[in-house]
């Protein structure tokens, strides 16, 4: 049925194959040194490893073949005064916006600007998302 189903840019992959390789990234992730993985899993595993014998690595190649080019690539940082600036702005636009519920249908032309607010539990299963002053500081 898959093979009547699929697109060109779609790749059917078996549940069995796909939580192998799933127990391999684990293992190959929880094998890092306690001080890398301290720091969250955005930290070391926002990317795929490079090694092509895992599957996940090759659906990125071949789905969002650009994501080798930010391997290496510096992080952006800002400044305490730019993050600062840019807390300020988002907590003002928070409060200063009033939610609408349900919303209405609206095209994208007709928005300022959209804020979508997720609060995100700081441990999943034996993994740390986030650097521990992250955190604390969300504390």
């Amino acid at each position: 049925m898959v093979a009547l189903l699929r697109r060109k840019d779609q790749t059917f992959v078996r549940g069995p194959e796909l939580k192998a390789d799933l127990d391999r990234l684990d293992q190959h992730y929880s094998s890092l040194p306690d001080e890398v993985k301290v720091r969250g899993l955005h930290a070391f595993a926002g990317l795929p490893p490079a090694d092509t014998s895992f599957l996940v690595t090759r659906l990125w190649d071949k789905h969002l073949p650009a994501w080798r080019k930010q391997v290496g690539r510096p992080s952006v940082t800002l400044s305490k005064e730019e993050q600062k600036a840019l807390v300020d702005l988002l907590n003002r636009l928070g409060e200063e916006s009033r939610p609408i519920n349900p919303p209405p249908q609206m095209s994208p032309e007709d928005m300022h600007f959209v804020q979508i607010e997720r609060h995100v539990i700081p441990r999943k299963g034996k993994w740390n998302r986030f650097p521990p002053e992250v955190v604390e500081k969300a504390r």
